[in-house]
């Protein structure tokens, strides 16, 4: 599950999603591999 402000999205297996770099705090729950990008 994401959680963002007062929003919660279910996420599953093979779901992909961008967060924007100004997103502010969020809170990811559950087992998953995160790829991070950066300049």
């Amino acid at each position: 599950m994401k959680q963002v402000g007062n929003e919660s999205y279910t996420i599953r297996k093979g779901d992909h999603f961008i967060m924007p770099s100004n997103i502010g705090e969020f809170i990811l729950e559950g087992t998953m591999e995160i790829i991070v990008s950066h300049p």
